[in-house]
C-alpha cells in the first residue's frame, strides 16, 4: 500500500525540480504483488497531486517489471512496456504484522490478530489493538486492518474499556491526512469500490470533495484543502443513511444538514 508517509518524499524530492513517475504495482523477484494503491491514497487524490506539484506524472494500470542498470538503477521497466529513465528508485514495500509469538496459543490470526468489535480476540480475555488488529468494523460490516496512529490510539483506548467489562463496540471511523506543502488532503471512511464519485468543487481545482457511494450511502471521502468538509462528512459515513446525491454534490448545501435530516 502506498500511504501518506510516501507523499512526503514525493513532496519533497517534487520541489527540488526532480521528475517523479507513480506507478501502483511493485512485484517482488518471485512474482509476490508488494506494493499497491488499495485504500489510503484514492486515484482522484494522486490526480490532484499531479496537477498540484507539475513534474509528477501518475501512471496507473501498469506494474513496474524489472529495475535496469549496472551498479547503480537506471531505468524502471513496467509490463505495459514503459521504459523510464532514472537516477533513483524509491520503493514502499509496506509492513507484515507480527504475529509469529501467537504461534501454538490458540489466537485465531489471519492478516494480523482477529478481533471482534469489542477488539477480543477468539479466547475470551484476550485483546489486541492497534496495527496488528484486523478488526471486525460494525458500521462497514467487514473486518479491516489499518496502520495508523490515529486508530491505534482510539482503538487501544476501546480495548482497555472492554477489558475492563464496558462492551463497548469499537466503530471509529477511519481518518487519515498529509500536509503537502501549501495543500492538505485528507481521507475518511473506508471503500475498496464505489458505484458512484460525488464531488463537491472540481477535481482539477485545488480544493474539493470526493465522496465513494455505494447504494446511496457514503462509504469514503477525500478532501484537498477541505478539512471542514471531511469532518462533516465523518456523520454521515457513521449513519450509513441514504442521502440525495444532488444536495450531496451542491456546496450551497450544509453538509451537516444531511446527517441532520430524517
Amino acid at each position: 500500500m502506498m500511504g501518506y508517509y510516501a507523499f512526503y518524499v514525493f513532496a519533497f524530492i517534487a520541489v527540488m525540480g526532480v521528475v517523479l513517475f507513480l506507478a501502483d504495482r511493485v512485484r517482488s523477484r518471485r512474482g509476490e504483488l508488494v506494493q499497491t494503491i488499495v485504500f489510503v491514497i484514492p486515484a482522484a487524490a494522486l490526480i490532484a497531486f499531479g496537477l498540484l506539484y507539475p513534474g509528477v506524472r501518475t501512471i496507473f494500470e501498469d506494474t513496474v517489471a524489472a529495475f535496469e542498470g549496472t551498479e547503480r538503477v537506471r531505468q524502471v521497466v513496467t509490463q505495459g512496456g514503459l521504459r523510464l529513465e532514472c537516477d533513483f528508485v524509491v520503493v514502499g514495500i509496506g509492513i507484515e504484522p507480527a504475529v509469529d509469538m501467537l504461534e501454538g496459543s490458540g489466537v485465531v490470526v489471519d492478516n494480523g490478530v482477529v478481533v471482534d468489535e469489542f477488539c477480543e480476540t477468539n479466547i475470551s480475555g484476550v485483546y489486541a489493538a492497534g496495527d496488528v488488529a484486523n478488526h471486525y468494523h460494525p458500521i462497514f460490516d467487514r473486518r479491516i486492518r489499518v496502520e495508523h496512529w490515529q486508530n491505534a490510539i482510539k482503538q487501544g483506548a476501546a480495548a482497555a474499556r472492554n477489558m475492563l467489562g464496558k462492551r463497548v463496540a469499537y466503530d471509529e471511523i477511519h481518518w487519515f491526512w498529509s500536509d503537502q506543502y501549501d495543500a492538505n488532503l485528507q481521507y475518511a471512511g473506508f471503500h475498496t469500490k464505489w458505484e458512484q464519485l460525488v464531488v463537491r468543487g472540481r477535481l482539477d481545482s485545488g480544493s474539493y470533495l470526493a465522496c465513494y457511494v455505494n447504494d446511496g450511502r457514503v462509504d469514503a471521502a477525500v478532501g484537498l484543502n477541505r478539512a471542514k468538509d471531511v469532518r462533516r462528512v465523518m456523520p454521515l459515513i457513521k449513519s450509513r443513511r441514504a442521502v440525495d446525491l444532488e444536495q450531496l454534490r451542491d456546496e450551497g448545501v450544509d453538509l451537516r444538514s444531511l446527517h441532520a435530516s430524517p
